[in-house]
Parts: structure tokens; C-alpha cells; sequence
């Protein structure tokens, strides 16, 4: 009896869009997890495959296959079903082009008595997934004595009629039942050469945790690994599960998309590196990911966290010299450890973030992008350039060192006589009559640097009588008390009518919000107020002098 093996057309065009280049490629293989080896636990599962009545996976032989792998396809030709077997769709077939399905087989000691006929088979379809033209197919007869306990190859190969689309690929058998001794066969390493789709991004297979380089865990049946390889973590979990590796990896595009936690951790590391000059990207579309695993910046890359999503660093992060980090989307990035910004590299740091420590090289930088944004840190470390632009900065020392020297040592050099593009802190958003103030606050132990108006000492975005009567009560004070909160707002070491003229000249203005830039055009009214407390100035110079 020879016969193909007739199932249902499933098609997996939409999962395989997911999987695949939007390009037609020749000589790749065009099959999803061809060695059937993901998931790596569940054998009534295989990825990308649809399994058809009793054909299921197994490790029986796999061991044996020199090409290695832990699963292989049971066809179990002793079933009084009769039939059975395993398809995968392909999309993207090009009519009037050949297209070759090799496979490794293993037959058993008494396959050659069954009436079982193992068959490969390339069945066409159009895109509603209707058969059109005739099948590809080949029988393999039991009288014709395969050599059996051994993987040995098959081939079939065809042409693809006017009006496919797609072709279906099958692999199992019809006909058999039981005879004496063991009597299965066994397909593994499938492969379909031809124009078409191929599968070029390797997405988690496992619901559960386990090693990224179990070749198993992923759709195409191989390790993403590679400078430019693609890996997603996406649906696969059920709940927060750890994905690790005890080895270096290297990744382009790592894209998150789960509401429960993937952390992926490990004795390993990671380098995030695209292809030429193309960004590294890390992509969180939903839920808390956690990165725990020491991570290198080889190429410039974009951390792109969606609005509510959150993006949990937890292990030490390198920027190589001249690579950047930049974030994008409405979502979080926390750094639970410590950034390193080599020589050259730089790192931009986007909407409500924390980072442990930040270390910048000599040549480094790094800034607060956004409107809105907070960057905390515990430790700061540098000796480059950090611009805050319209936002702030918190020093969260807590029980540490307090870094207030520190900082007025920083914020004096960015200054640059006005210009804010110095060493140190600084901002590429300061005018004349906006820069950026300081102060230290003992209750929560924490030092807040903020873009805010020349004059405003206490840091809440206005100026007005409070700032004006600190000015006042530190006038002429001596260097070692000559700080922001008392009126040294050019960072001179002197509190001096230069620094009245700052107060003057903002005050009344319009709140700077936490959010941005208020207008910059004092009230009438506050402007008439000036005048009595230029006398309180004057008088309490003389009271000074005298």
C-alpha cells in the first residue's frame, strides 16, 4: 500500500512571520527547529511542528545520531491506528522553483517485516492553504530493506506548481501494525533548501527555566549567539522563570514581551553587538525583565522599555570606548549595580532612573534625557562629563560619604565661566539666567542637583523672598561658606551683587516645574519689590562692614 500521508493543512504562517526574516533567502534551511529538539522537556510538544495523532517525540537512538541532539520523531509504525506523523508550513514558496527535504532516518531491527510505509512528503499550497499541483513525495517501502540501526539519509525533492504560496512538510508514515522485535523508525535533522522564508530569530521555547545554550529552549532548534543574533523571551513562560548562562553570549536584538519576570543570569556574561553599524537593541514591550548577568556595551544600543514595563539591571554594566546607551519609550530602566563609562562612551539616561554607581572615564559622559526625569544615584564617580539638561540629579549617600565637596567641585567645573559645557556636571539646556543648583539635605541624607533658575538657593523652581533673604544673610561670606543655598550662583566662591543681579533678574518668574521651563518674564508687582530689598542688601553690607 503507498500512500502520502494525508492531515489536516495547518497553517503557521502568522507564527512563522514571527519568526522569519520579511525576505526570501536561498540555500538556509527554511524549517523551524529542524533537529526537533525544542522545547527541551515534553515530548508531546515540538516547536514550530504540528504533531498528528499518536507521533510524538522521543531520545530513543537521538544519542546515537553523529550530528548530535537529545530528541528525535518516534514513528511508531506498530500502531493499529495506521497513520500519523508530524507537518510544519512554510511560507514565502516561490512557484517553478526547486525545493529539496532531506532528513537522518533510523530504522529498527524488524521495520523491513511491518507493512508501514515511512514518507516524506512536500505538499503545495495557495494562501488560503488549499493543495494545489501534486505533492512531492517519497515511500519508503519496508521490502526494500533499509539498513536498519543506523541513521542513514533520505531525499525527495520537487518543483513548486503555478499558485503556491506555501508548502507543507511531512514527515510519517501509513499503514503497519505489530510484528515481532522492535519495529519503529525515527526521523531527525530535517532540512528544506529552496526560496523561501527562513527562520532567522530564535525565541524561547521552555515554559520554565532553564540553560540559554540547551539548544532545545529555542524555536530553531540552535543557540542565539553571535554578534547580530537575535533572541526573544516572550510568551513561552506561565510564570517568573530564570533563563542563564554559564558562558559568555553575544546577542543584537534581545526583545522581552511577558507580564511574568525572565531574569537572565548566570556565571556567564553578556555583550550586546549588532552587525556593522547597525545599534544594539534591548526591547522590554511588558512586565519586570531583569538583566543579571554581567553585560559589555560593544556597539551602541538603544534600551527601548514601553510605557509601564520596567527594565531591572542587576549585575555590573560596561560601555566600551565610543559606544552609547540611550533609552527610548515610556517605561524605566533601573540600575541595581554599576555603570561603567569607559573613555569616549557615553550613556543616556532616560525618564525615572536608578543606578547603584556610576563610574565615568575621563572623555566619558552621560545625561538625563527627557522631561521629567530623575536620576538617583548612591555612588558617583566622575571624572567626565555629566549633563542634567532640564532635569535633576539625586546623590543618595545615605550612611556613605557625603560627596557636597565633591559635587561643588563638579558643578563649579561644568560651569565654565557661564558656558555649562564643562567638566564635571553640567547642562546643555543652561541660559544666562538658567543654570544648575545644588544642595544638601541632611534629613534624607541625599544631595539634589537640579536645573533651575540663577537665584533660586532653595531648589523648589521660583524665586522669591526666601531665596532673596538667604542671598541677603550670607552677602559677602567668606569662601568656605560661599555654596549655592547661600547665594553663590555662579560659582565663584563669592556671594556678591552679581549674584543679587541673578535674583533680581528671575525673581517672580514664572515656577520652574519639575516637567520643564516656566515663562521667563518676571510680574510687574515683583519686579516694584526689588527696590526696598536693594536697601536691605546695601544695609546689611554696611552692617557687615561695620
Amino acid at each position: 500500500m503507498r500512500r502520502v500521508l494525508t492531515s489536516r493543512a495547518i497553517s503557521h504562517a502568522a507564527a512563522l512571520a514571527a519568526l522569519a526574516l520579511v525576505s526570501r533567502v536561498q540555500a538556509a534551511n527554511l524549517l523551524v527547529n529542524p533537529g526537533f529538539e525544542a522545547p527541551a522537556t515534553n515530548p508531546a510538544v515540538c516547536t514550530g511542528w504540528t504533531l498528528q495523532f499518536e507521533c510524538q517525540r522521543a531520545n530513543f537512538h537521538a544519542s546515537e545520531n553523529p550530528t548530535g541532539g537529545s530528541w528525535d520523531v518516534w514513528i511508531k509504525t506498530f500502531s493499529d491506528l495506521g497513520m500519523g506523523g508530524i507537518t510544519q508550513n512554510v511560507s514565502g514558496i516561490v512557484p517553478g522553483t526547486n525545493y529539496t527535504l532531506s532528513t537522518q532516518n533510523y530504522f529498527e531491527t524488524t521495520y523491513h517485516n511491518t507493512s508501514a510505509f515511512v514518507q516524506l512528503g512536500l505538499i503545495w499550497l495557495d494562501s488560503s492553504n488549499s493543495p494545489v499541483g501534486t505533492p512531492a513525495t517519497l515511500n519508503i517501502d519496508p521490502a526494500s530493506n533499509p539498513t536498519p540501526n543506523m541513521w542513514i539519509p533520505e531525499m525527495v525533492s520537487g518543483v513548486a506548481p503555478a499558485g503556491a504560496t506555501q508548502v507543507q512538510v511531512s514527515l510519517g508514515w501509513s499503514g503497519g501494525g505489530s510484528v515481532p522485535g522492535q519495529q519503529s523508525a525515527f526521523f531527525d535533522n530535517a532540512d528544506l533548501e529552496g526560496i523561501g522564508i527562513a527562520p532567522t530569530t530564535a525565541i524561547w521555547a521552555t515554559n520554565g527555566s532553564g540553560d540559554w545554550n540547551n539548544s532545545g529552549n529555542w524555536t530553531t532548534g540552535t543557540v542565539p549567539s553571535a554578534v547580530g543574533a537575535e533572541a526573544d523571551l516572550l510568551d513561552a513562560i506561565t510564570a517568573d522563570n530564570t533563563v542563564f548562562s554559564n558562558v559568555g553570549i553575544t546577542v543584537g536584538t534581545l526583545t522581552f514581551n511577558n507580564s511574568h519576570t525572565y531574569v537572565l543570569a548566570g556565571a556567564g556574561s553578556l555583550t550586546l553587538q549588532a552587525s556593522g553599524a547597525a545599534s544594539a537593541q534591548v526591547n522590554v514591550l511588558q512586565g519586570r525583565q531583569k538583566l543579571s548577568i554581567p553585560t559589555t556595551i560593544a556597539s551602541n544600543t538603544v534600551l527601548n522599555v514601553a510605557t509601564g514595563a520596567n527594565l531591572v539591571i542587576s549585575d555590573v554594566v560596561t560601555l566600551n570606548s565610543g559606544k552609547t546607551i540611550t533609552q527610548t519609550g515610556g517605561g524605566t530602566v533601573t540600575y541595581q549595580s554599576i555603570v561603567n563609562v569607559l573613555g569616549g562612551a557615553g550613556v543616556a539616561f532616560g525618564n525615572s532612573t536608578h543606578a547603584h554607581e556610576l563610574d565615568i572615564a575621563a572623555t566619558g559622559t552621560a545625561s538625563i534625557s527627557g522631561t521629567n526625569s530623575v536620576l538617583t544615584v548612591d555612588i558617583l564617580a566622575n571624572a567626565g562629563k555629566l549633563d542634567v539638561k532640564t532635569n535633576k540629579l539625586i546623590v543618595a549617600y545615605g550612611n556613605g560619604l557625603n560627596p557636597s565637596s565633591s559635587i561643588q567641585s563638579q558643578l563649579t567645573s561644568g560651569f565654565a565661566g557661564g558656558a555649562w559645557n564643562g567638566n564635571g556636571i553640567n547642562s546643555s539646556s543652561a541660559t544666562s539666567r538658567i543654570g544648575v543648583g545644588w544642595k544638601d539635605d541632611a534629613t534624607s541624607k541625599s544631595v539634589a542637583v537640579r536645573y533651575t533658575y540663577n537665584g533660586d538657593s532653595n531648589l523648589d523652581g521660583a524665586v522669591n523672598t526666601a531665596d532673596f533673604n538667604s542671598l541677603a544673610q550670607h552677602f559677602n561670606a567668606t569662601p568656605n561658606s560661599a555654596i549655592w543655598v547661600n547665594g553663590d550662583f555662579n560659582y565663584d566662591g563669592k556671594v556678591n551683587a552679581l549674584d543679587f543681579n541673578a535674583v533680581a533678574s528671575n525673581f517672580g518668574a514664572a515656577p520652574i516645574p519639575e516637567t520643564g521651563l516656566g515663562t521667563l518674564v518676571p510680574e510687574p508687582a515683583s519686579i516694584a519689590l526689588l527696590i526696598p530689598m536693594t536697601a536691605l542688601v546695601a544695609g546689611h553690607r554696611r552692617r557687615r562692614a561695620g
